[in-house]
């Protein structure tokens, strides 16, 4: 069984009654395209919408694009979002405040969901760039936050390279985007070692994934 990042994104929109979207990291505009809001915005410093399936163009109509890093949008940015997709940057350093920004902007009960968590290689885990699947060192973000943020709770499905969704039972609370400076030099050894530790992995049925969140939001 497989589940794509556009079909988890959807279902959670669902969930929730999702209004406005923000996705970090949009390159051609495959998910933004597809994901159903009334409003979409997207982030990228070199946005290639133009590469995009002219098939899918016509889902862009209306979306907002802002050329720009990230961390310029969020100083810049006043708005809330339902649901926000972080997929930029593949840096552990990048990452993190992608998703503590994201958090900042996030309204009551949204989610932000968080890709390339799952690598199957230590190359594609890596912070060498390689052709081909590379994920970077992302899945770092979801360590640094299981030891130092018990205000986000999430899971991870385990499909389409590892998808994370995250969510803070504290909506009130303002996090500092930082990076740990310990954590570029982590070597790949603790996410084979140590994955199932600081990651709820769970299988990419949507039943099981929501029954897991409405749980652990019960659970508080």
């Amino acid at each position: 069984m497989e589940m794509t990042r556009i079909e988890l994104i959807n279902a959670l929109c669902e969930k929730i009654g999702a209004e406005r979207y923000l996705e970090i990291g949009i390159r051609e505009g495959e998910v933004l395209s597809q994901v159903r809001t009334p409003v979409r915005v997207g982030v990228d410093p070199r946005p290639l919408v133009e590469r995009l399936d002219p098939k899918l163009q016509v889902g862009l109509d209306g979306v907002q694009i802002h050329p720009c890093e990230s961390d310029v949008f969020f100083a810049k940015n006043s708005e809330q979002f339902d649901i926000v997709f972080v997929d930029g940057l593949h840096l552990y350093e990048q990452a993190i405040k992608d998703i503590l920004n994201a958090f900042n902007v996030l309204s009551a009960g949204g989610f932000v969901v968080v890709h390339d968590l799952l690598p199957g290689t230590a190359a594609e885990g890596s912070r060498q760039v390689k052709p081909g699947a590379w994920n970077g060192d992302v899945w770092k973000v979801m360590h640094d936050i299981h030891g130092n943020y018990p205000q986000i709770k999430s899971v991870t499905v385990d499909s389409d390279f590892g998808m994370g969704v995250l969510w803070t039972d504290a909506p009130d609370h303002r996090f500092e985007p930082m990076w740990r400076k310990g954590y570029p030099r982590m070597p790949f050894s603790v996410f084979e070692a140590e994955r199932d530790v600081f990651m709820t992995i769970l299988e990419p049925d949507w039943a099981v994934i929501e029954t897991r969140i409405d749980r652990m939001q019960a659970a508080g």
